[in-house]
């Protein structure tokens, strides 16, 4: 009993034996978590850069169409969602009109994101 006992209860268990070249890798504050971490994201940045100049370079004869297109999807909601959207999860305090204003303003933004992409596609 006393056997079975140490063996549950020491505290040297396989939970804790963590051979220490292995943190050196998988522990999020190490230099080499932090550099896989840049490498990673750097890597996501060059794939983005490498597919907008392919599709540029592609769609070099309707690149208006293009520039229209980006300015639908993502321009219109980075100036008229993102921002009333955040305010509207910040400011929890705000009196009910403004923040049907805000709701009010995220739906028209949209409707007028979506409107714009529709027109491009549909004039392409």
């Amino acid at each position: 009993r006393d056997h079975f006992q140490d063996h549950h209860h020491h505290h040297g268990g396989p939970v804790q034996r963590v051979d220490p070249d292995l943190q050196k890798f998988t522990t999020p504050t190490s230099r080499l978590w932090r550099q896989a971490a840049k490498a990673k994201s750097n890597f996501a940045r060059l794939v983005l850069v490498v597919a907008l100049a392919s599709v540029s370079i592609l769609c070099v004869q309707s690149l208006d169409k293009l520039v229209a297109l980006l300015g639908g999807l993502l321009g219109i909601p980075l100036a008229f969602v993102y921002p009333v959207a955040i305010h509207l999860k910040l400011v929890h305090d705000a009196p009910d009109a403004l923040k049907n204003t805000d709701r009010l303003c995220i739906v028209v933004g949209t409707a007028l994101g979506l409107a714009c992409t529709a027109v491009t596609i549909a004039t392409w």
